[in-house]
């Protein structure tokens, strides 16, 4: 895995992506009807992009794989990695959200903040900020502590270090509207992050449901709760 990781991080930063369709479809078809031939410099460029394509099929379908997919993807700060058992964790009564404030006031304390903007979506019951880590972290509440709907929790990239999910958890990749995410479902999953002293402090995932994680420019966002893969990018593609 360390091989193919390396391998497509030095493919990725020398190609160029042209915007043709059905790369490798086309590049087989080429190659069945011509005979076998001296490729030129150019011809190189397109049959190195079709094994792009056809690597990074075949390794998403790989569990094992997913880790340094995910994070060549370029969800920022954040890595993915699948292992056998995952760490014991005590899930935290009060989810360790922080304290509760006012909307204005997390605007205030995190410059950054993001919002969904979705007309069939509320406005968040409670919202809290964390100083837990470095700039912050801020969650929009939907429902209360004893009866979470949806949860949505955000801070910068630099806020989180990695992702642990076990066997009983599926890893999707996911696209929101052109920003690199990820779409968990199934088990508890476990995250760690470096905290305000850099300490590495870890964390179940807060409800068992399922999870979408995705970069937002700078700002990394994790929507839990129980709705499907569509729901959830569906309020992720209406956030700014």
């Amino acid at each position: 895995m360390p091989e193919l990781e390396h391998a497509l991080r030095q493919l990725g930063g020398m190609v160029e992506f042209p915007p043709e369709p059905d790369l490798a479809g086309g590049v087989r078809r080429r190659l069945g009807e011509a005979p076998p031939r001296r490729f030129a410099p150019r011809r190189l460029v397109v049959v190195a992009l079709a094994l792009l394509v056809v690597a990074v099929g075949a390794v998403m379908v790989v569990p094992s794989a997913r880790t340094a997919v995910l994070e060549w993807l370029g969800i920022e700060g954040v890595k993915v990695t699948r292992v056998e058992t995952l760490p014991k964790v005590s899930l935290l009564n009060d989810f360790g959200l922080g304290e509760r404030v006012s909307l204005a006031e997390a605007r205030q304390r995190a410059p950054w903040l993001v919002e969904p903007h979705l007309d069939s979506l509320d406005p968040p019951d409670q919202i809290y900020y964390s100083k837990s880590v470095p700039f912050g972290q801020v969650s929009f509440l939907w429902g209360s502590k004893t009866e979470v709907q949806l949860l949505m929790t955000q801070a910068t990239g630099e806020a989180f270090a990695e992702k642990m999910v076990g066997t009983g958890t599926d890893v999707e990749a996911a696209d929101v509207d052109g920003r690199p995410g990820a779409w968990f479902t199934g088990d508890f999953h476990v995250f760690l992050y470096r905290d305000r002293r850099g300490e590495v402090r870890n964390e179940t995932a807060r409800l068992a449901r399922n999870t979408l994680l995705w970069q937002h420019d700078q700002v990394t966002v994790r929507l839990e709760g129980e709705l499907s893969k569509d729901e959830a990018l569906e309020i992720a593609r209406s956030v700014r």
